[in-house]
C-alpha cells in the first residue's frame, strides 16, 4: 500500500526530523582565541598615531546635531586595566579594558565606559556609555609599519554629547 507508512519508516524519518532540528537549534560555541599572555602582549604595547574620523555632537537643548570630524590621534596601549579619557565636552571618564585576547599575530582589547558625570544643561548626574574596540595586528618582520591597530570608539555623555570615531593606527617606532 502506497498511502501507509510502516513503524520503521516512521521511526526514521521522526530521527531524520529532530537530527536536523537539534543541528539547527543547540548553540555551537564559536571557536575564539584564548588569552594573550603578558610575554605576547609585550611586543603589541606602545604609542599608536594616526587620523581618526568620525561623527560628534553636543546638546543644544533638545537634540544633537551630529557633525563630521577627523583628527590626529595617538593612543597609549599598556597592560593597565583602567586608563582615564577626555572627551570632546572636556569630561574626564574612565574606561575598564577586558583581557587581552587572541593569538602571537592578533590581539582584540575592548573597554567600557564605566561611571556617571554632572550634566550642567539638565542639572543631573547622568551615565557614561560606550566602548572601545580595539585589534592589533602583527604584519611580520621586514614591514615598513609592522604594527597596525584598527581602533573604534563610541562614547555617550547622557544627553550631553555624543562620538563615534575610528580609524587605522601606525605603531610609533
Amino acid at each position: 500500500m502506497v498511502g501507509k507508512l510502516s513503524s520503521s519508516n516512521m521511526n526514521r524519518i521522526f530521527l531524520t526530523a529532530f537530527v536536523l532540528i537539534a543541528a539547527v537549534t543547540i548553540p555551537v560555541p564559536r571557536a575564539e582565541a584564548g588569552r594573550v599572555s603578558q610575554k605576547a602582549f609585550r611586543k603589541f604595547k606602545g604609542v599608536y598615531s594616526g587620523v581618526l574620523s568620525g561623527i560628534y555632537g553636543e546638546t543644544n537643548g533638545s537634540f544633537i546635531p551630529l557633525a563630521p570630524i577627523s583628527f590626529p590621534a595617538d593612543v597609549r596601549i599598556s597592560s593597565r586595566r583602567k586608563s582615564s579619557v577626555v572627551s570632546g565636552t572636556g569630561n574626564v571618564h574612565i574606561i575598564r579594558y577586558s583581557r587581552p585576547m587572541g593569538s602571537k599575530r592578533r590581539v582584540k582589547i575592548r573597554g567600557i565606559y564605566i561611571g556617571s558625570f554632572f550634566n550642567p544643561v539638565s542639572g543631573f548626574s547622568e551615565p557614561v556609555t560606550g566602548g572601545q574596540r580595539i585589534t592589533i595586528t602583527d604584519k611580520g618582520r621586514g614591514k615598513r609599519f609592522r604594527f597596525n591597530m584598527r581602533f573604534g570608539d563610541v562614547l555617550q555623555e547622557g544627553s550631553l554629547s555624543y562620538q563615534r570615531v575610528n580609524g587605522i593606527m601606525k605603531k610609533a617606532k
